[in-house]
């Protein structure tokens, strides 16, 4: 009997090409930290830069505009909010009149102006860099007068949408995380598991019976749950996958993370693809469940099963069984 193909079996999904050239420019820019920051300290410097750049990147088109509507506001209240999220076509933005770019042409005020660059995003936007706590390390690097030197470099990384697609992003994100956690003596697949195990999964959850149901029906409505939900990597390949199925699918992602710097990670991937901050919490699913009483359709949960078998915890087997 011929066993039918898994998704994954069906389709080259081999990394993006170019994604590794990425993380090996980070990886030596990672390189100026030494002397001013201890090895383990080098991710919650790197991260956070890579995050405001692929932020940087992703607004450049809309900054003229952003600046002329902003211009004159005395403050910025939910009607406001809106409107500049319209403008930019995300769900975040940023006031300030820097870029990069133009923060470089300032080099003596580079660490103030900076933190003011941060100030200006949008409130979800800015709660994603407080999570690595990086004001202190801006000045950190500036006082060891490496500032500079780091920021010319990120200015240079090209991480255009049109250049480096959200899943590459994703690749890049979590190939650097991986080489900084091993760097830090941490284990890496407590923050991420690889995209090929995950197409894995999809592929097993989202097969026979389940995806005839997706296929046949015209417009389905479908949720997907991950309590451990690192970088999002098992929400947003899950949601592709549905919607390779039937284009037409509305699939809504919801999801909690432990880790402050890696729920971070997940935050932008998933504002950039139209998922509002309210679906991807930051905290304890087990002693603090933010979505109590929600039901889903689907529910994945890799790294949630593998610490419950490190430790033995039988409470959390029940719970995330």
């Amino acid at each position: 009997v011929m066993m039918p193909l898994l998704h994954s079996q069906r389709r080259d999904h081999m990394a993006p090409q170019g994604f590794q050239d990425k993380v090996a420019f980070v990886w030596r820019v990672a390189d100026k930290l030494r002397g001013t920051f201890k090895q383990h300290e080098y991710g919650s410097v790197m991260l956070p830069l890579l995050v405001l750049r692929r932020m940087d990147a992703v607004l450049e088109p809309t900054k003229d505009e952003v600046l002329e509507y902003a211009d004159g506001l005395v403050e910025i209240g939910p009607g406001q909010d809106r409107v500049l999220k319209r403008i930019c076509g995300q769900r975040f933005y940023n006031t300030s009149r820097y870029t990069f770019a133009r923060l470089l042409s300032d080099d003596k005020n580079l660490a103030d102006n900076l933190a003011k660059y941060i100030a200006s995003l949008s409130p979800d936007a800015a709660t994603v860099i407080e999570a690595y706590q990086f004001d202190g390390k801006i000045t950190r690097m500036d006082h060891a007068g490496i500032l500079y030197g780091v920021m010319a470099d990120f200015a240079d990384l090209d991480l255009r949408p049109s250049e480096v697609s959200n899943e590459t992003m994703g690749y890049i994100f979590e190939e650097l995380l991986r080489k900084f956690s091993e760097m830090s003596n941490e284990t890496a697949g407590e923050h991420y598991t690889p995209r090929e195990v995950i197409r894995l999964v999809a592929d097993l959850l989202i097969g026979g019976q389940t995806a005839r149901d997706l296929t046949e029906n015209q417009m389905p409505v479908r949720t997907i749950y991950d309590p451990a939900a690192g970088t999002g990597g098992m929400l947003m390949i899950t949601m592709d996958r549905i919607k390779e199925l039937n284009p037409k699918a509305l699939v809504k992602v919801y999801g909690q993370e432990l880790n402050d710097e890696t729920w971070a990670i997940a935050q932008p991937d998933l504002m950039m693809q139209g998922i509002g901050p309210e679906q991807m919490h930051n905290g304890n699913t087990l002693t603090a469940d933010a979505f109590l009483t929600d039901k889903f359709d689907f529910i994945l949960a890799k790294r949630w099963i593998a610490r419950v078998i490190q430790t033995n915890d039988v409470r959390d087997c029940v719970l995330a069984a």
